[in-house]
């Protein structure tokens, strides 16, 4: 292989020095080499191909030489190789494992995040529940806080002494009784009774109904009734008053 370089002493020194290693090395099969002008600054360079079709490699070296003044020159050498390589044995299976093992933690990690969602659904339904409970409990507390009961009996005494009048034709008796809280209620109560005791005579027709009327804040009206030939000496009603839930 003869290759001239450059015109110049130091410039083909270089050249030469760098081809000789480029073919010791790489230990060239095949070689071309141009030498070829600048038609601009009239200064040569060298290029040289070489392929190794054994090793499926092939490479280029070139050196240019560039004038700076009379006395100097700037040299410039690069050399490339190109060189096929094997794919790796197994690669693409290695890859598409991989590939699955990330879909499998993706998905693990979005049923992890719907997982977290849910649970915080709860927390926050849990959470409105609970609200809702304490605001019905304040409810109650302030209804039970309102609710006032009183309780007391009325004796009805002597029913002769009630006053006679017409019921379905019949002489009956009756006597109202008007009744005071001891403290007026926030709401108009609602009012019960039971019998606590009797007192009559015996081989008497005895008949008894009690009524209540005219509730309000402040008290009500009881009506004890008896026949007109009832006997009672005494007769005690139970009752008792309590604000109205609703």
């Amino acid at each position: 292989m003869s290759v001239v370089c450059i015109q110049t002493n130091a410039a083909l020194f270089l050249c030469m020095f760098v081809l000789s290693i480029l073919a010791g090395s790489i230990s060239l099969s095949q070689v071309n080499n141009t030498t070829q002008h600048n038609s601009q600054d009239n200064i040569p360079y060298v290029e040289v191909n070489w392929r190794r079709s054994e090793e499926d490699q092939i490479g280029h070296h070139a050196c240019t030489a560039r004038k700076l003044d009379d006395n100097s020159e700037e040299v410039t050498c690069s050399t490339q190789v190109k060189f096929r390589q094997n794919k790796l044995d197994g690669l693409s299976e290695k890859t598409q494992s991989l590939q699955d093992r990330l879909k499998q933690l993706e998905a693990r990690f979005e049923h992890f995040l719907q997982q977290q969602k849910d649970e915080l659904y709860s927390v926050d339904s849990l959470e409105q529940r609970l609200n809702v409970t304490v605001e019905n409990l304040d409810i109650v507390r302030n209804t039970l806080s309102n609710i006032r009961t009183e309780e007391g009996f009325v004796n009805c005494y002597d029913s002769n002494g009630f006053s006679l009048f017409p019921s379905e034709g019949l002489p009956n008796r009756v006597r109202f009784i008007k009744v005071n809280f001891t403290k007026p209620f926030s709401k108009i109560p609602e009012v019960w009774g039971s019998i606590r005791a009797v007192s009559t005579n015996k081989n008497t027709n005895f008949r008894y109904l009690f009524t209540v009327r005219n509730i309000d804040t402040l008290g009500f009206t009881l009506g004890c009734h008896t026949w007109g030939d009832t006997i009672i000496d005494g007769i005690d009603y139970q009752w008792r008053a309590t604000t109205p839930i609703n």
